[in-house]
């Protein structure tokens, strides 16, 4: 039935009967039936309010309130608990940690022998080799970090550490570094001998080796600063390690990560400090404790206001007629009515039909309203609407049936299978003045030739037509039909044609058929291995099934008894059947010739 409300049409059916009266004086007649009856009346006024009832049983503890939104006071702190186990090594920190402790100068190399003295030079020469470094004592393992104990209070500055070795120079920094404390100077070796003097070279000559150091003089006056750098000279040895000087000023760029030192004992536990003030946060929900012990019985509460009124009893059954009351005088002709066999309808409503009922007059007027019951059981009075007495099928555009002739279950093949002989047909609903405006049928073949086809008259010859076989056995080619009505309304439907390949059973005196020799059986289309067929094996006669590999392997039963039947070559055998199809098959031969009339079970 049509879904949506729709305007009312022809009213098909008797209408409803009317009441009359005729002028003239009659004799009393019998008493009328039963009148309908009446609306239900008001509902009474609500009773009084009973007395209350005894205080129910304490109920069972209810759920757990939700977590506060204003956060509880805290708490007292609680003990330190037991050191937990060194965490894992943190990722590298992009802010460098404050300078470690330098270590201890490695010795000092021995001293190379002294070369002779070249002539002066003119012109500096290079730069003469540093000396070996010592070698560096062994890094030692850091100790894995304890848990960090309570903040002790500022302990006083230590001294001053000793000022480690030179390093080598790094590249000009583009940000000055803090100022470094000065290490102390090292001691001065002995002053070497005076090299014989040389004539003067206009070409620096190559840089001898270094003397031994000869012992210091007194030093000179301070000469100007030089506005070129002078070459590098070679890093002395260390001097011992000098006083620990006083703490610098704070750094106000961050050094590098010293080496972590071994954790410290924690210190003892501080005292607990005052109570912070509320959180504005909530904090975490705690555990919820164990229920307490149920509390006395409390007294017993007001009463409470009476509930709503209940629902109305249902109508009582109607009491036994009285006894008939005495015949009434006849009242005066009324007009004529609206009624079964009037000429007119009442006017004022919204429908105006022409209605021609067998035996009675054209009647001509408005349509009236009908008592219509609803699902829940009420009534009201509503038009006929055309859903409630029509079916789809007298108003709705669609196809009743669409059909392909011919087989629907054919041969897979390969390349394009042919429609000769075939063709198309189609019925429609077409109610009223709707017509077909346009019908064609297409597929979902990977390739078609002559598609789509147009189907608007119902019938379609698509002896022409052909359509590629599908890639596989036990696949199905779709035809769909899409119909339009005059009404712009759609509709569609589908028919197949599905390709199997075959299964192949009979007789033949040769012991050892191969696939090329299957098609001297006889075929069956099937989509599985199993089967059950007759054959009649004479003299030298062997019993022949084979199918698709694919199915799996088979078993045999013959006259009741299992097994008769082996496997040929060892296997799979290769197979093109009458339509170009190839894939591999099972070949089974009965052990036995000559096993006359035969039935053959194949599972």
């Amino acid at each position: 039935m049509i879904g949506s409300s729709v305007s009312p049409q022809k009213i098909v059916g008797v209408p409803p009967q009317r009441t009359e009266t005729v002028k003239g004086t009659s004799t009393p007649g019998v008493q009328g039936p039963q009148g309908v009856r009446g609306e239900k009346g008001f509902t009474g006024s609500t009773g009084p309010t009973g007395p209350t009832g005894p205080t129910g049983p304490q109920g069972p503890t209810g759920p757990t309130g939700a977590d506060s939104t204003v956060p509880g006071p805290q708490g007292p702190t609680g003990s330190t608990g037991p050191l937990g186990p060194t965490g894992p090594t943190g990722a590298d920190s992009t802010v460098p940690g404050p300078q470690g402790t330098t270590g201890g100068t490695g010795a000092t190399g021995p001293q190379g022998p002294t070369g002779p003295t070249g002539a002066d030079s003119t012109v500096p020469g290079p730069q003469g080799t540093t000396g070996p470094t010592g070698p560096t004592g062994a890094q030692g393992t850091t100790g894995g970090t304890g848990a960090t104990g309570p903040q002790g209070p500022q302990g006083n500055t230590g001294a001053q550490g000793n000022t480690g070795a030179q390093g080598t120079a790094g590249a000009d920094s583009t940000v000055p570094g803090p100022q470094g404390n000065t290490g102390g100077t090292g001691a001065t070796g002995p002053q070497g001998p005076q090299g014989t003097a040389g004539s003067d070279s206009t070409v620096a000559g190559p840089q001898g080796n270094t003397g031994p150091t000869g012992s210091q003089g007194s030093t000179g006056p301070t000469g100007a600063a030089s506005t070129v750098p002078g070459p590098q000279g070679n890093t002395g040895p260390t001097g011992s390690q000098g006083s620990t000087g006083p703490t610098g000023a704070d750094s106000t760029v961050p050094g590098p990560q010293g080496n972590t030192g071994g954790t410290g004992a924690t210190g003892p536990q501080g005292p607990t400090g005052p109570t912070g003030a509320d959180s504005t946060v909530p904090g975490p929900q705690g555990n919820t404790g164990g229920t307490g012990a149920t509390g006395p019985q409390g007294p017993q509460g007001p009463t409470g206001s009476t509930g709503p009124q209940g629902t109305t009893g249902g109508t009582g059954d109607t009491g036994a007629a009285g006894p008939q009351g005495p015949t009434g005088s006849t009242g005066p002709q009324g007009t004529t009515g609206d009624g079964l066999f009037d000429t007119t309808y009442e006017t004022g409503t919204t429908l105006n039909h022409s209605l021609n009922f067998d035996n009675i007059n054209t009647v001509v007027g408005d349509g009236r309203k009908f008592p219509v019951l609803l699902v829940d059981g009420s009534i009201t009075f509503d038009y006929i609407r055309a859903q409630d007495i029509f079916l789809d099928s007298e108003f709705v555009f669609g196809i009743n049936s669409f059909s392909i002739s011919g087989s629907d279950t054919v041969l897979i093949g390969s390349g394009n299978y042919s429609l000769s002989g075939r063709s198309l047909s189609a019925t429609y609903q077409t109610p009223g003045s709707i017509s077909v405006s346009a019908a064609s049928v297409r597929t979902n073949a990977s390739s078609d030739s002559g598609f789509p086809v147009d189907l608007s008259s119902g019938s379609a010859s698509v002896a022409s037509n052909n359509i590629a076989y599908p890639a596989s056995k036990n696949s199905s080619i779709t035809f769909t039909l899409g119909a339009t009505g005059s009404d712009a309304s759609f509709d569609s439907a589908t028919d197949t044609i599905t390709f199997r390949n075959n299964n192949y059973n009979g007789t033949s005196t040769n012991a050892g058929l191969t696939g090329g020799a299957l098609v001297s059986l006889t075929a069956s289309l099937d989509n599985n291995r199993s089967s059950t067929f007759s054959v009649n094996a004479g003299a030298g006669e062997y019993i022949y099934y084979a199918y698709p590999s694919s199915f799996g392997d088979a078993s045999f039963t013959v006259g009741g008894f299992a097994g008769g039947f082996s496997k040929l070559h060892g296997g799979a055998t290769a197979h093109t059947n009458s339509a170009g199809f190839s894939e591999t098959y099972f070949i089974y031969k009965s052990d036995n010739a000559n096993l006359g009339s035969t039935e053959v079970v194949v599972s």
